[in-house]
């Protein structure tokens, strides 16, 4: 299992198309769902990610869901009575939110308009319900500060990075950046502010990520020979057994790195999973594999008798084994591939709480879509959110009429006109 970080693959299919450049760079990738920003060393097809930080969970829906909660707050302040929160409502909200952040892009102002709000709240002869308008604007300025805590989250793990590894903002040749919503007026003011530029490097293709990782592939089969990369985890690398979670390796480690995990064998059969990520209890989403040790010779001893060694070699990819510390020989040890787990139900709270995982989308249209990617549904939807789509564009089935009209565009094929 070949471990690679999304901001890494944007970074090796940036430096792949732009072969001659050289110096330090900064990438700063911001989907949906995700935030990373790496310190990148580039010379003539040698790609060294110095550092990456970042967390999953803050992106552009972050962004979203501040906005939501001040128009929530905006609607009861200006009509004394709070909206009902239900799931019609909250999509009408999110659906506004995202017209303005697209418009706020455009200019400086932003109008909006929510019609037949329902609302409810106790009079004289009991409860009164009352379909409520709610029209109104907002201005750049206000929208930069609404979403200020998610910016102002950002730069700490900009600072962090950049302290980790002793650098400052004047030693980056270039700021590149990786993914819709960072190119978004709050954010991309905010890297120009920080770093002192006159304007950032966004990656032409929004497949950076993905054509990234295809190159890699190419790579690992010694089909491209003129790219070196030498990355870093940007997530930990954790364990889970019948005692809990444990992290082997952590993040910010650089390949290559070996990792130990010592367990107790009371029982013949040992069975060990290992995730990247927070581990699974927290919200791992990628599963690198599932370990198992059958005919170990078992032992009641509170000591760990069994030791686990996981390694990531200079390509990333991962080799697992397993020795008897009491008996010092190796075991036989039983390695099932993972494969990307859907996310959990508490992971995706805003696809379900608007219905996207059940409706609120041709079904057909979906299947269709999954069909050309390759993919599941759960996993299109996901790979949505991952190219940038807002739940409320998901939801609405825009975002994909948009990737089946580009997947048809991209496949179409080119006429030539024969010159007379």
């Amino acid at each position: 299992k070949r471990i690679i970080n999304e901001p890494t693959a944007a970074a090796l299919y940036h430096f792949y198309r732009n072969y001659t450049q050289e110096g330090r760079y900064f990438l700063f990738h911001l989907g949906a769902g995700s935030f990373a920003v790496s310190a990148i060393d580039y010379y003539r097809g040698i790609i060294e990610v110095k550092g990456t930080r970042g967390r999953t969970g803050l992106g552009g829906n972050a962004m979203d869901d501040l906005l939501v909660e001040w128009m929530l707050r905006d609607f009861e302040d200006k009509h004394s009575v709070a909206p009902r929160r239900n799931r019609s409502v909250l999509g009408k909200f999110r659906l506004a939110a995202e017209s303005i952040k697209e418009d706020l892009s455009l200019s400086a102002r932003a109008h909006f308009r929510l019609t037949n709000i329902p609302t409810a709240k106790i009079g004289l002869s009991g409860l009164v319900e009352h379909d409520v308008h709610y029209i109104d604007s907002i201005n750049l300025m206000d929208y930069q500060e609404i979403v200020g805590p998610a910016l102002e989250e950002m730069e700490s793990y900009i600072d962090r990075l950049l302290d980790d590894l002793g650098m400052k903002v004047e030693d980056f040749a270039e700021v590149l950046v990786v993914g819709e919503c960072a190119r978004s007026a709050p954010v991309a003011s905010m890297l120009v502010e920080r770093f002192g530029v006159a304007e950032l490097r966004v990656l032409s293709s929004g497949y950076a990520p993905v054509s990234g990782a295809a190159i890699l592939a190419t790579l690992m089969a010694n089909n491209v020979r003129e790219l070196v990369v030498w990355d870093v985890l940007a997530e930990p690398v954790v364990v889970l057994d019948e005692t809990g979670e444990k992290t082997v390796i952590g993040s910010g480690s650089p390949v290559p790195v070996t990792g130990y995990h010592r367990c107790q064998s009371p029982d013949a059969t040992i069975n060990l999973t290992v995730y990247q990520g927070a581990g699974q209890c927290d919200g791992a989403l990628a599963e690198l594999a599932e370990l198992t040790i059958n005919n170990c010779p078992p032992t009641d001893s509170p000591d760990a008798k069994v030791e686990f060694t996981i390694h990531a070699a200079n390509d990333g990819i991962l080799d697992f084994s397993a020795r008897h510390l009491e008996l010092a020989v190796n075991l036989q040890l039983s390695v099932r591939e993972g494969e990307r787990m859907p996310a959990p139900r508490e992971l995706l709270p805003e696809l379900y709480d608007f219905g996207i995982a059940e409706r609120g989308y041709d079904e057909k249209r979906l299947l269709r879509l999954a069909r050309i990617l390759n993919l599941s549904s759960i996993e299109t939807l996901n790979f949505l959110t991952g190219k940038g789509h807002s739940v409320a564009s998901i939801n609405s089935g825009r975002a994909i009429e948009a990737m089946l009209r580009q997947m048809k565009l991209s496949r179409r094929p080119k006429r030539t006109v024969r010159e007379p």
